[in-house]
């Protein structure tokens, strides 16, 4: 039952996990490693947003791929828009003398009053075991003002290097990212909805405080007024698409997670009326003289607010049919 228009894009930040970040400032290197979904980018830039607001420097790198040299650009770029000039005309290291280099560069630059962070993230994507011996090696030199935050779906660092950094290394993961049955409460209610007694304990159950299975099954609810199949592959979506729940498509801030559930909505409603009327599904079948797709792809525009002059590459990139097909593959 709804008691207020649902407010499904709402960031959660419980206090066990603010709890968990506390030592990031204490940290010359945090590794928060956990799958796919389980708000790793959400926890860390709310903490980031925090201390931004207190005067830190936070210097942001996303990663899209092992590209070294296209994570090279970013990071420079990083560097430069947080007035830091160090990396300007540097070439990225290609020797284990150019990467010494670049160490000692990095901590003089970095060092001062005023404290700093800088967050890698998606950082598996990479797949480079000398960047993440890299990584050790300045967080093991970094002055006590520094601080070098990285997520990553998968574990990245070699068990020598946790000895090596000891107490100068923080760590996050999955149990303290999901949500327990306490904080799963409060997140429903912060999104402006209730369940019922039967509907918590699936969600619980079925969910294992995964944040993207819980948010898309409150957006089934909201949208259709039940949970999604204890079955549903909540992966599917993302894995068809191509995208992570956190991507940003639009330039308002609105994310695949937000965006794919509600197109899939609605075209499960035109698949409805198709085998209501015993036709198949096509994308140029129309509806008030507008093709599904069109239909598709403007009611989700007008849905979120947002015209394509709003877009972002990562929707430029995305291909409504292409999607459809593998997300029908991807459930088999």
């Amino acid at each position: 039952m709804l008691r207020q228009k649902p407010e499904l894009n709402t960031i959660y930040i419980s206090e066990r996990m603010r709890h968990s970040l506390q030592p990031v400032a204490r940290s010359s290197l945090t590794a928060v490693v956990a799958p796919m979904g389980y708000g790793k980018t959400t926890a860390i830039n709310w903490y980031l947003n925090e201390r931004g607001r207190e005067g830190a420097a936070v210097l942001r790198v996303s990663i899209y791929s092992a590209n070294r040299a296209i994570f090279w650009k970013s990071l420079q770029k990083a560097f430069a828009q947080a007035g830091l000039t160090v990396l300007e005309g540097y070439e990225c290291p290609t020797d284990a003398s150019g990467a010494a280099l670049l160490l000692d560069d990095l901590c003089t630059a970095l060092a001062g009053e005023r404290e700093t962070y800088l967050f890698l993230d998606d950082f598996h994507l990479l797949r480079d075991e000398q960047a993440a011996a890299f990584l050790c090696a300045l967080a093991n030199r970094l002055p006590g003002n520094a601080h070098l935050v990285v997520a990553s779906r998968n574990d990245f660092l070699p068990q020598g290097e946790i000895l090596r950094l000891g107490q100068r290394l923080h760590r996050v993961g999955a149990d303290q990212l999901r949500l327990n049955e306490k904080e799963l409460s409060a997140y429903v209610r912060r999104c402006g909805m209730e369940l019922t007694e039967p509907q918590r304990e699936t969600l619980l159950h079925s969910c294992e405080g995964w944040f993207s299975a819980i948010y898309l099954n409150l957006h089934a609810l909201a949208e259709r007024g039940t949970l999604l199949p204890t079955s549903s592959d909540i992966y599917a979506m993302f894995t068809a698409a191509y995208l992570k729940p956190a991507d940003v498509l639009f330039t308002n801030g609105v994310t695949a997670g937000q965006y794919l559930p509600y197109v899939q909505t609605l075209i499960d409603g035109l698949e409805a009326d198709c085998a209501a009327q015993g036709m198949e599904f096509n994308w140029f079948n129309t509806v008030d003289g507008v093709t599904f797709l069109d239909y598709v792809e403007d009611t989700a525009l007008a849905h979120f607010g947002v015209t394509a002059k709003d877009v972002t590459q990562l929707y430029k990139d995305f291909d409504m049919q292409v999607y459809y097909s593998r997300y029908l593959d991807q459930k088999g």
